[in-house]
């Protein structure tokens, strides 16, 4: 499970394809002897564009302090400005770090990263935009605009809620210790690998494939797929452990509904047969990535293919975050040592 928080790590500090927002007028001048202030960092990978991130910077003497504007949980960034070269280094923890090196280019300082399998390119701004730390964990205010199921809904048994205790913790920056994804059980005829097909839920691009963090990954097997939508590139879809079929590949632009793979849930090197597999949904802010239910991006047609198997509005899926502060769970790293009193799944009626 460490190398779950280690993801999920590196996705604050770059949720490629995510869009910022404008980082507001530059403040800074052409004056860069002393970088103390705000700044947007624009991260690049494979001519990607990443999703901004708004930085709080001090310098003392030659010495800089970075940290990820009203994101308490991100790694803080340490390095040294000597007025034309940057070197700064982030340690995102097993003892890897992500490191920045870069050099004035006017009014803004360019220069190239490395972090665990990643690599690109940079541009730090100054910014005349100030974030209201009260306000960047407020709800978010969410379009419901998917329209179709990302896998064989009828093959599917039971579902996790949002914020329940199945699975493992997988918690954005606002909150933590609970499980902020949905897993999708199948019935068990279909807890076979090759199928229970699984689909894009929206037109998009393909951001990124990794292993998975259970079970081996050889070939296309056991794979963690990340599609960012077109019509609202802030927001994208994490679909876990899959089985991706041939010819599916990062950077690939997909249709809503075409097809990814299957869902991996029988692993011969574990000797298990898993009860389910799972998708998440995240929101990009300049703070980091927010972590949405399925539920609330779905469109009202669509939610009602889960109405017709028993479901009477979406808050059967979702755990509100008072409820479960409420009823807290307990966390040894990613795993939960306890599961709480409040529900962890929605049982459908048969197909």
């Amino acid at each position: 499970m460490a190398r779950v928080r280690l993801a999920l790590v590196m996705s604050c500090l770059f949720a490629f394809g995510a869009c910022g927002g404008n980082g507001g007028e530059d403040n800074g001048g052409p004056n860069l002897d002393d970088l103390t202030g705000k700044w947007i960092f624009s991260p690049s990978s494979s001519g990607v564009t990443g999703g901004d991130l708004h930085l709080t910077v001090t310098q003392t003497g030659s010495n800089l302090d970075l940290r990820v504007t009203c994101n308490d949980s991100a790694p803080v960034g340490s390095g040294t400005w000597s007025g034309e070269v940057l070197s700064v280094s982030f340690e995102i923890g097993e003892g890897a770090a992500l490191t920045l090196e870069g050099q004035a280019d006017g009014r803004d300082i360019i220069g190239a990263y490395s972090a665990p399998g990643e690599t690109g390119t940079f541009t730090l701004s100054r910014t005349s935009q100030d974030l209201d730390c009260d306000q960047v964990c407020e709800e978010l205010a969410l379009p419901k605009f998917v329209n179709t199921n990302f896998t064989e809904l009828e093959k599917i048994a039971e579902i996790s809620l949002f914020r329940s205790s199945a699975g493992h913790d997988y918690s954005d920056f606002c909150e933590s210790c609970r499980s902020m994804k949905h897993y999708f059980a199948p019935a068990e005829p279909h807890r076979v690998n090759g199928d229970v097909e699984v689909y894009s839920p929206v037109a998009g691009t393909i951001l990124e494939i990794r292993d998975a963090g259970h079970g081996a990954s050889e070939g296309n097997e056991n794979k963690e797929v990340r599609i960012q939508a077109a019509q609202y590139p802030e927001i994208s879809f994490i679909l876990f452990h899959i089985d991706i079929e041939e010819g599916v590949t990062e950077g690939q632009t997909v249709q809503a509904g075409e097809l990814i793979g299957t869902g991996r849930l029988v692993y011969p090197d574990l000797g298990e047969v898993a009860h389910d597999f799972d998708i998440a949904v995240r929101y990009h802010t300049l703070s980091g990535d927010r972590f949405v239910s399925w539920f609330e991006v779905i469109t009202d047609e669509l939610f009602e293919s889960y109405q017709e198997r028993g479901a009477s509005a979406r808050t059967d899926f979702i755990l509100t975050a008072e409820a479960r502060d409420a009823d807290p769970l307990a966390c040894d790293g990613e795993t939960f040592t306890s599961s709480g009193s409040l529900p962890a799944w929605f049982e459908l009626n048969a197909p």
